[in-house]
């Protein structure tokens, strides 16, 4: 799913132009494929969800939008699959959970096909912020910085620097075969979904004018 491209007929274009103001006409623009990226997002959450192990909120965030810019004559906008890694604290999803162990370190299932990827060391915490997630601690480097604290047979000390795992994308995780899937569906239904919602805000503005 490299992006699906939308953007409002000319014939749509062309009456939203002739009955509403400039300002209206940008805030129905606004609005119309503001809605649209919504069920956008639920759609690609409710195909995805069944093979990525996340909350359907932690896949919507991931749904990425470009919206046309303010003034723009000819509006479109791109949804895509954004390649931001996730956390891997968020891959707890209905099913499967991440797991902690004092022994074992930490078990996440990314994937609801395959199995759980272990992060030995690791451990789960909660930050002076509020935010959770999972986190280790820096090997020891080697030369002279390696000499600054005792280091334990794993290769760890106290000291080191603590960083939170960081999983894979949820572009990746879905694979490309089911990127095209959810593309198709997507230049399909998108273009009526905005169509639909761009008349509707035509239809706002025009009976608030009307008094209606």
């Amino acid at each position: 799913m490299a992006g699906v491209s939308i953007k409002i007929n000319d014939a749509q274009m062309a009456e939203a132009l002739r009955v509403l103001n400039p300002k209206q006409f940008d805030q129905a623009i606004f609005q119309a494929f503001s809605r649209s990226f919504t069920t956008a997002r639920k759609m690609v959450s409710d195909e995805t969800k069944g093979v990525v192990n996340l909350k359907a909120g932690a896949i919507k965030e991931a749904i990425g939008s470009k919206p046309p810019k303010r003034g723009e004559q000819n509006p479109s906008a791109v949804i895509t699959i954004t390649k931001k890694p996730t956390p891997a604290i968020d891959f707890s999803g209905k099913g499967a959970t991440v797991k902690a162990t004092k022994t074992r370190g930490v078990s996440v299932t990314m994937r609801r096909d395959r199995g759980p990827i272990q992060f030995p060391h690791y451990f789960k915490a909660k930050m002076k912020s509020g935010h959770v997630g999972i986190f280790g601690r820096t090997k020891t480097p080697s030369g002279r910085r390696a000499r600054q604290g005792k280091k334990n047979k794993a290769g760890f000390v106290g000291r080191l620097t603590i960083r939170e795992v960081v999983g894979t994308t949820v572009y990746e995780l879905v694979g490309e075969a089911l990127q095209n899937v959810v593309g198709r569906k997507l230049a399909v239904a998108l273009p009526a979904l905005l169509e639909k919602n761009m008349a509707s805000q035509i239809d706002r503005f025009t009976k608030k004018a009307g008094g209606q």
